[in-house]
Order: C-alpha cells, then sequence, then structure tokens
C-alpha cells in the first residue's frame, strides 16, 4: 500500500511539472493515494435473489464512484489554487512577457504598415510626377512646335512682303522712267515744233496795180 502511495505521488508531481494539461489527472491520481481507504457503506438487508446483489453492488459502486469523483474535484480544484498561487510571480511574468511580445509585434507590423503606406505613397507621387513631367513635356514640345510654324510662317511673310516692296519699287522706277521718258520726248517734240516756228519762210505778198 505505501508503495503503491509512493507511485502515486511521484506521478502526480512528475505529471504537474510537465504540463498544465495533465494537472486534473496527476491530482486525481494524489486524491486517489491521499483519500485513504474508501467509506464503507452499511450493506443492506439480506436479500435472498441473486439479481437483488448485483443491484445492490452496482449501487455501492455508483456511491464509490461518486464520492471519488467528488473528491478528486475537490482535490484538484485545491491543488489548481495552490499551484496558481505558487506560480503566481511566474505567471504575472510570462503574462507581461507575453503582452510585451504582443506589442513588439504589433509595433512592428504598424511600421511596417506605416513603411508600406509611405512606399506607396512615395510610388503614387513619383508616378504623379512622372505623368505632370510627361504632359510639360509634351506641351513644350507642342509650343516649340507651333512657334517653330509661327516662325517659319512670320518668315515666309516677311519674304512676301520683301517680295511685294521690291515688286513695288521695281513698278515704282519703271513708272519713273516711262515718266522720264513721257517727259523727255515731250521736251523734244515742244523743241521740234518750237524749231519748225523759227524756221518758216517768210510769205510776201505783192500788190499789183491795175490800170
Amino acid at each position: 500500500m505505501d508503495n503503491n502511495v509512493y507511485s502515486a505521488r511521484a506521478l502526480s508531481l512528475r505529471a504537474l511539472s510537465l504540463s498544465w494539461g495533465r494537472l486534473r489527472l496527476a491530482a486525481g491520481l494524489w486524491a486517489l493515494a491521499e483519500a485513504g481507504p474508501m467509506p464503507v457503506f452499511p450493506p443492506s438487508a439480506p436479500l435472498s435473489e441473486p439479481c437483488s446483489l448485483s443491484r445492490q453492488q452496482e449501487i455501492e459502486e455508483k456511491l464509490i464512484e461518486e464520492e471519488t469523483a467528488r473528491r478528486v474535484e475537490e482535490l484538484v480544484a485545491k491543488r489548481v489554487e495552490e499551484e496558481l498561487e505558487k506560480r503566481k510571480d511566474e505567471i504575472e511574468r510570462e503574462v507581461l512577457r507575453r503582452v510585451e511580445e504582443a506589442k513588439r509585434i504589433m509595433e512592428k507590423q504598424l511600421l511596417e504598415e506605416l513603411e508600406r503606406q509611405r512606399q506607396a505613397e512615395l510610388a503614387a507621387q513619383k508616378a504623379r510626377e512622372e505623368e505632370e513631367r510627361a504632359k510639360r513635356e509634351e506641351l513644350e514640345r507642342i509650343l516649340e512646335e507651333n512657334n517653330r510654324k509661327i516662325a517659319e510662317a512670320q518668315a515666309k511673310l516677311a519674304e512676301e512682303q520683301l517680295k511685294i516692296v521690291e515688286e513695288q519699287r521695281k513698278i515704282h522706277e519703271e513708272r519713273m522712267k516711262l515718266e522720264q521718258e513721257r517727259q523727255r520726248q515731250q521736251k523734244e517734240e515742244q523743241k521740234i515744233i518750237l524749231g519748225k516756228g523759227k524756221s518758216r519762210p517768210k510769205l510776201s505778198f505783192s500788190l499789183k496795180s491795175q490800170d
């Protein structure tokens, strides 16, 4: 009996040190080891029939099972409370450690999310700047093309104007030449007319006497 008690206690202590999941089993073994002999229920009046004996045995086994379960439950609750009290500081430290770890994880995730958002914003800003630069270059190209066309049109217009001015000058010079030639001819004609008038033969008129 002592060997069985020692074995049960050793087994229960080992189970407690291994994990919380085996605490109920260890406490149950401890309860069975320390509970002492199970209560002896007073025998019922002797029964004559064998079936009545089986029934009586079933009732006694059920009572023993219920008493064992009650003792195990009480001992488990007590051992759990004692273990929690004994490991209170350790549990608090573990809770704090896990809280700090969760906090670090959350901070890391938050920083990573912020960094992703920052990178996304930078990428979007870069895309906007690239789009604006492309639009600006396209606008500058269009303006440059328009200025080139305007300059070409202005140069062509100036050339045409120079041609018109040159044509007008030529026409004016031609008119002046024609006018000078006309005036020269007119003067020549007047000279001729005047010259002829000076060299005109004199007319003589004779009066004959009548008899």
